[in-house]
């Protein structure tokens, strides 16, 4: 895959960026190899975390209070999934964990900007902000891993059972979400797309599809809760 020389104009780096650049670009493209248990060629995936350092430069701003590291992390991470996604190069078996990853970006990401301007004052707030972000992770697997349908379906009869009994629990929980909420949320767990392109069918921005990706969690991440308690 080719970068667009073009793009390499659009921001000037931090003074200290190249170096830091590529450490960042080679540690995310190796933990996702580990992750997802890709078999691709690395170089592939190095080009699109090249891509995400670029659009992190073009969008970074100081004001926000978040380190330049901290934000080209999510771009870059980001940029690798989209590309591995829309490729196919994912495992069946790991499909669930791509969607949870993403998740964890969508999630983490704002709360860490919030964390910058506005830090936690004692050790029980960072704490339960933790257990938010896991728990919506987890609301996040288990969408995905019920959204991968027949494909995956377990062999014994014990495990058919369970499967069933999951699929039951979640599609009754996401029965319950606006139907605004409910529409994203199958469009990104069931069909495959990305937030943003399931936001585009809404008729929503970026930035309003993960708020409103990020709030379908939250109330998932609740009925679940009480579901399996």
């Amino acid at each position: 895959m080719q970068l667009d020389p073009n793009d390499a104009t659009k921001a000037k780096p931090p003074p200290d960026a190249d170096g830091l650049h590529h450490d960042l670009v080679e540690r995310v493209v190796r933990r996702l190899i580990r992750e997802l248990d890709l078999s691709c060629d690395p170089d592939d995936l190095r080009a699109w975390g090249h891509q995400g350092v670029l659009e992190a430069k073009a969008r970074f701003d100081p004001a926000r209070g978040v380190r330049f590291s901290t934000f080209a992390y999510y771009r870059v991470r980001g940029a690798v999934l989209d590309g591995v996604r829309k490729q196919g190069w994912i495992r069946r078996r790991a499909y669930a964990k791509l969607k949870a990853l993403e998740a964890a970006d969508g999630v983490a990401e704002p709360l860490g900007e919030a964390e910058a301007k506005s830090p936690s004052s004692t050790a029980e707030a960072r704490a339960a902000q933790l257990g938010d972000v896991l728990g919506k992770i987890s609301a996040a697997y288990l969408l995905a891993a019920v959204g991968q349908g027949e494909d995956s379906a377990p062999e014994t009869p014990e495990e058919l059972v369970d499967a069933a009994e999951l699929r039951d629990v979640v599609q009754r929980d996401l029965d319950k979400l606006p139907e605004r909420e409910r529409v994203l949320v199958h469009a990104v767990y069931f069909d495959g797309v990305t937030i943003e392109e399931a936001g585009v069918r809404l008729g929503l921005s970026k930035s309003w599809a993960s708020r409103m990706h990020a709030k379908a969690l939250e109330r998932l991440k609740k009925s679940l809760s009480l579901s399996f308690s």
